[in-house]
C-alpha cells in the first residue's frame, strides 16, 4: 500500500519464531546407587537423572549399599576437578567398559521414612547442566548430571550420599526412570519398559490410509422469497399527517417461477404469516402473478423438480407526496444466514427499518452488528429470536443513533432468515427520499455495481449521488474506483487509490461525473462491501419553496452470473420507465489497457421478457463487451414485462440490475432491483475419508 500525501484517506506485531527444537539423543533409565536415610532412599531413586552418557546396557556387577546411617543430610557433590575430569557435552558420549555399567536394582517395599535433616547440607551446590524437554518441566526435582568419568570415581569412592530427605514426604517404591530417548548411532541402547514406550514414539509412521472420495448427491429443497410488507400510508411510516405528511402509498407485487427444460414444479404466492395461498398459472415461460395493493409480507415457493426452482420477485411502491414520496422497489430475498447492507442513516430526519422475516421451519437467532464513519458501533441489544413465518422489524436508530454513514451485517443461526432495509429521509419537513433495499453482495476484492445511471451535476452540489464503502477487516484497504460504460471507463480520482481504514464506512462523491449509465467496479486489495446512493434533486416543495425535493436510491454490488432472472415490479403502474443494465468481466485493472481487455471475453447474453401471465411478450439478444456495460431498454422491448430471464455464453458471466424510474412534476422518483442467480449450482458433494 501507498501510503504518501497524494493518496486520499477516506477515514477519520510481532513475527514469533520457535526457537528450533534441540537434537534427540537417547537416554536410558539407569538405577540410582545413592546412600542416605531409610525414608529417602526410594524418593532419592525414583526422582534422579542420568546423563546422556549413561545409555549402555546393564551390567551384572553386584548392587552397592543402597542407604546410611538416618539422619547423615549430606548431598552428592560434583567438585570442580571431578567436573574437568569427566565433564562431557551432550553428544560425546562414550559407551562405558563392563565394569563401569551399573544392574538394575530390584522394587523395594517402602520404608518409614527418615527423621527431616537439619543444617544446610539441604543447600549443597550442583554442577548446572542444560536439562532436556522432559527434565526442564521439573527442574526442582532432578540432580545434577554426571560424567561417564566421574560415576567411574564414584563407584570407588565409598560414603556416596544422596540428598536430604524431604519433611512429611512418605517413602515410595523404588522403579525405574522414565527419560526421552536420543538417537545416537552406533550406540546400544536396552530400553526398559517405560523407556521402550517413549522410544516407539521416535519409529516413522505408517502409510496414511484413505478411502476413496464419495459423492454424495445432495438433493434440492424448496425456494421460497419473502417480500416484505410496504410502509404504511397516512399518519404512518413515520410521516405526520397534521403537517402534511401523510402519504398515499400504492404497491405492486410480482413473482414467478421459471420453466426448466425437465418442467415445472409447483409455484405459489401467498401471506405471511399463515395467509391464504394461490397457486401460480404455468405458461409458456414461467409460473407466474401478480398483486396490487400488498398490505401485508408475500412469500414465494418454488418446489423442485429434480434441480432448484429459478424464481424470482419483486415489490414496488410509490408515493407522490407527504413525508413518504419516493419509488422503492427491491428484489426479495430468500432465506441465508448472513446480510451485508451499506446504506440507510439514522441522523435526525432520518430512518433505517431492518425487516427480518423467517421463511423457514425452524427458530432463527439474528444478531446485527454496525458500523459507521468512525468505526464499529456497539449495539447493546442482544439477539432476537424469529419463529417460523414470523416477520418482525427493528428501528436501527435505535441500536445504532446519529450514524451519517451507516453499514450492517445481519447474521442467524437455527434457522434461516430474509432480510431487508427501509430507508426514509425528511429534510426539515421536506421529503428527502424514501427506498427498499436488500442485501448486498459480500466482502470482496472485485465487485460491480450494475445500474448506475447519472444525471448532470457539478462539484457543488450538496446531496449528490455517492459510493459508500465498508472495510470489515483489520488492514487498510486501497481502493480503485470505476464508472464502467459502453464507450469506455472513468477513473475516479484520476491515477489515485482511495485508502479506507479498518472497520470504518467511507464514502466518495459522485457529483462531478459524466452523466451516462454505468456499472461501478470497486477493486480492492483487502474485501471491502461496496454499494451507490443515486439521488434525484426535484423542485421545490409545495409546503416549503425553500427547500427541494429529492429522491434517492441504494443499489449494491451483484456478482456476475450466466444465468439470472431479475423482477421488474411496477412498470406500467408505478414506473413508466425499466432499463436493464448488464456489465462484462474486468478487461484490466484500469479497464483501458487493450492488452489485459483482450484476455477477458465478451459475452453474448439473451434477453427475455416474461409477462406477469407467464408468456413470452419479448427477445433481444446483446453483446456485453469485456470490461464495459450495456443497457437494454426493457419499457421498448415490452412495456408488460414482469420477469426478465438472462442466459450468457462466453466469458464468466454478467452483472445486471434494472434501473426505475418514475418521471414526476416535480422530480424524477428512481429505485434499482437488482438481479437474482439461478440458485442451481453444483449438486454434488465430494466427501474424502481420511485415517492416518
Amino acid at each position: 500500500m501507498t501510503d504518501d500525501d497524494t493518496t486520499p484517506r477516506l477515514s477519520s506485531p510481532y513475527s514469533l519464531e520457535p526457537d528450533p527444537e534441540p537434537p534427540v539423543r537417547p537416554e536410558a533409565a539407569e538405577p540410582d546407587e545413592v546412600t542416605g536415610t531409610a525414608g529417602e532412599t526410594d524418593e532419592a531413586a525414583s526422582e534422579a537423572e542420568v546423563t546422556d552418557a549413561d545409555v549402555a546396557p546393564e551390567p551384572s556387577a553386584p548392587e552397592r549399599p543402597e542407604t546410611t546411617a538416618a539422619g547423615d543430610d549430606s548431598r552428592r557433590e560434583t567438585t570442580t576437578d571431578d567436573a574437568t575430569e569427566g565433564d562431557v557435552t551432550e553428544g560425546d558420549v562414550t559407551e562405558p567398559a563392563a565394569a563401569e555399567r551399573e544392574p538394575e536394582a530390584p522394587e523395594r517395599e517402602p520404608e518409614p521414612a527418615g527423621p527431616a535433616p537439619s543444617g544446610d547440607g539441604g543447600s549443597a551446590a550442583a554442577t548446572a547442566v542444560s536439562p532436556t524437554a522432559a527434565a526442564a518441566a521439573e527442574p526442582a526435582k532432578r540432580r545434577a548430571r554426571t560424567s561417564r568419568a566421574e560415576k567411574t570415581k564414584d563407584a570407588a569412592r565409598p560414603g556416596r550420599t544422596a540428598r536430604a530427605a524431604r519433611p512429611d514426604r512418605a517413602a515410595r517404591p523404588r522403579r525405574p526412570l522414565v527419560t526421552t530417548l536420543r538417537a545416537v548411532t552406533g550406540l546400544a541402547v536396552v530400553a526398559l519398559a517405560a523407556g521402550a514406550v517413549a522410544a516407539a514414539g521416535t519409529l516413522p509412521a505408517g502409510p496414511e490410509l484413505a478411502a476413496a472420495p464419495l459423492s454424495v448427491d445432495v438433493p434440492p429443497t424448496e425456494v421460497a422469497l419473502v417480500c416484505p410488507a410496504p410502509a404504511t400510508g397516512a399518519g404512518g411510516g413515520g410521516s405526520d399527517a397534521e403537517l402534511g405528511g401523510a402519504s398515499d402509498v400504492s404497491s405492486a407485487l410480482v413473482a414467478g417461477v421459471l420453466t426448466r427444460d425437465d418442467g415445472l414444479g409447483t409455484a405459489t404466492l401467498g401471506a405471511l404469516p399463515d395467509g391464504s395461498v394461490t397457486e401460480l398459472e404455468p405458461g409458456d415461460a414461467a409460473a407466474a402473478g401478480s398483486l396490487a395493493a400488498v398490505e401485508t409480507g408475500t412469500v414465494l415457493r418454488g418446489e423442485p423438480t429434480g434441480v432448484a426452482a429459478f424464481a424470482s420477485a419483486g415489490l414496488a411502491q410509490r408515493a407522490l407526496s407527504g413525508d413518504l414520496r419516493g419509488l422503492g422497489a427491491l428484489a426479495c430475498p430468500g432465506g441465508g444466514t448472513t446480510a451485508w447492507f451499506v446504506a440507510g442513516r439514522t441522523t435526525v430526519g432520518s430512518s433505517t427499518v431492518l425487516q427480518l422475516a423467517n421463511p423457514g421451519s425452524t427458530p432463527a437467532t439474528v444478531s446485527v452488528r454496525a458500523w459507521s464513519e468512525t468505526g464499529e458501533v456497539s449495539i447493546d441489544r442482544g439477539e432476537v429470536v424469529v419463529a417460523p413465518g414470523e416477520t418482525i422489524e427493528q428501528a436501527i436508530e435505535a441500536l445504532a443513533p446519529d450514524v451519517s454513514r451507516l453499514a450492517l451485517l445481519v447474521s442467524s443461526r437455527g434457522g434461516v432468515i430474509a432480510a431487508s432495509l427501509r430507508t426514509t429521509d425528511l429534510d426539515g419537513l421536506t421529503a428527502a427520499g424514501l427506498d427498499l433495499v436488500g442485501a448486498t453482495g459480500g466482502p470482496g476484492t472485485d465487485l460491480v455495481v450494475p445500474g448506475v445511471v447519472l444525471g448532470s451535476s457539478t462539484v457543488d452540489d450538496g446531496d449528490p449521488s455517492l459510493v459508500r464503502l465498508l472495510n470489515p477487516g483489520s488492514e487498510p484497504a486501497e481502493v480503485v474506483l470505476e464508472l464502467v460504460g459502453a464507450d469506455g471507463v472513468h477513473l475516479l480520482g484520476g491515477d489515485q487509490r482511495f485508502v479506507v481504514d479498518p472497520g470504518v464506512v467511507a464514502e466518495v462523491s459522485l457529483a462531478g461525473a459524466p452523466a451516462g449509465t454505468y456499472a461501478l467496479r470497486a477493486t480492492s486489495d483487502v474485501p471491502i462491501v461496496a454499494g451507490v446512493s443515486l439521488v434525484r434533486v426535484g423542485g421545490p416543495d409545495p409546503i416549503d419553496p425553500d427547500v427541494p425535493l429529492v429522491d434517492r436510491a441504494w443499489l449494491g454490488s451483484v456478482p456476475l452470473a450466466a444465468s439470472s432472472v431479475v423482477a421488474v415490479p411496477g412498470l406500467g403502474s408505478l414506473a413508466d420507465r425499466a432499463v436493464l443494465v448488464l456489465a462484462g468481466e474486468d478487461g484490466g485493472a484500469d479497464g483501458e489497457s487493450d492488452e489485459d481487455a483482450a484476455e477477458a471475453a465478451d459475452v453474448e447474453v439473451a434477453v427475455t421478457a416474461i409477462g406477469a401471465d407467464g408468456s413470452v411478450v419479448g427477445e433481444t439478444s446483446v453483446t456485453v463487451p469485456a470490461g464495459r456495460s450495456t443497457a437494454v431498454d426493457l419499457t421498448a422491448l415490452s412495456p408488460a414485462t414482469a420477469l426478465v430471464r438472462l442466459d450468457a455464453t462466453g466469458g464468466a458471466g454478467v452483472s445486471s440490475a434494472v434501473v426505475l424510474t418514475y418521471a414526476d412534476e416535480l422530480g424524477e422518483l428512481i429505485s434499482v432491483v437488482p438481479a437474482t442467480e439461478d440458485p442451481q449450482v453444483e449438486r454434488t458433494v465430494h466427501v474424502a475419508v481420511t485415517a492416518g
